[in-house]
């Protein structure tokens, strides 16, 4: 009897011990630390340059919780090192309010669509030329963001306004901010507005942007496009891009191997009081999404001047690995 009650006794505290293990699994450690990272390889035909390999990104990440609601983020790149520095993010988020989620650090400011998407998930191997000349830059600031219903989404910020890892040049900061409505499930409008300064303060010039934006999703489909106008001093410029995707399953080897054909055209006008200074680019390209990490983009870029005639035509392959 006294061997029978020890038993039952110790299949009861080993039960409680694996009770106890496996709550302590489901429970996340802080803090914690996940390594992520991606790279992008590329080989790109110019009939006007010289044919090259290139590693376009190589990028490494460092991101966890410091307890459940505080968040933190160290992304590296390792080939572009703007100001003498390989960082491109470093930011905490703080979310104790899902209507009112700050966060502070260097990291992507909230202006364009195609710009906050990450490059992993571009449907081009290179962002819209008014995306990329117009839309902010990774920049040194605090911001909130937060869901306002279901249907509506916000994000406001407040920047130095002169970039990733450089000290402020003047006293006044530059204010962003980005709105989202979800009228109907797969669409997404969107507007944003920009506006800041440039320059020493003895030198300041106006920098403002106003941007919309535009988004349906309904698989195979999808349809993007932006506009943004910009002012630099006394410089306006603007321009806009509009993209159709088409998205196939396709039946090699096991998996979710899918093929997706991109049409893409934009234009830009770097100064609107300039004639003949216009350029436009139309894009054809396919993606081979080989795996749920690993895909392969082709892109035909055909490169217009003012009058639609073609300057060069460039095709860019990008191999991309992400981890």
């Amino acid at each position: 009897m006294r061997n029978f009650a020890i038993g039952i006794l110790t299949m009861y505290l080993l039960s409680m011990v694996i009770a106890y293990i496996a709550d302590a699994e489901k429970k996340p450690s802080y803090p914690n630390l996940k390594v992520s990272g991606y790279i992008q390889a590329r080989y790109t035909m110019d009939k006007d340059e010289v044919n090259d390999f290139q590693a376009k990104r190589a990028r490494g990440k460092f991101s966890g919780n410091v307890s459940e609601k505080i968040k933190y983020s160290l992304l590296f790149d390792f080939i572009d090192d703007k100001h003498g520095s390989n960082l491109a993010d470093a930011y905490i988020d703080v979310n104790y309010l899902p209507q009112a989620k700050v966060r502070m650090g260097q990291f992507k400011t909230p202006f364009s669509m195609e710009y906050l998407t990450s490059s992993t998930k571009w449907d081009t191997v290179e962002l819209a030329q008014v995306v990329s000349k117009l839309g902010s830059k990774r920049d040194i600031g605090i911001q909130i963001s937060g869901d306002v219903s279901p249907l509506v989404e916000y994000t406001v910020g407040v920047f130095n306004g002169t970039g990733s890892n450089a000290a402020e040049e003047n006293k006044r900061k530059d204010i962003i901010a980005h709105g989202v409505i979800k009228p109907l499930k797969g669409l997404l409008l969107g507007v944003s507005h920009y506006e800041g300064w440039s320059g020493k303060e003895d030198e300041n010039k106006t920098k403002r942007r106003t941007g919309a934006q535009l988004s349906f999703i309904k698989e195979p489909l999808s349809v993007k496009g932006e506009f943004i106008f910009g002012k630099n001093g006394e410089t306006s410029a603007y321009g806009w891009y509009a993209q159709l995707g088409y998205t196939l399953p396709i039946p090699l080897g096991k998996g979710s191997q899918r093929l997706q054909a991109i049409v893409k055209y934009d234009s830009y006008d770097p100064n609107g009081d300039k004639e003949k200074d216009k350029t436009d680019i139309a894009t054809v390209g396919l993606t081979w999404f080989i795996t749920k990490n690993a895909k392969l983009q082709v892109n035909n870029r055909l490169i217009l001047n003012e009058d639609l005639e073609v300057d060069n035509d460039v095709v860019i392959a990008q191999f991309q690995a992400i981890w």
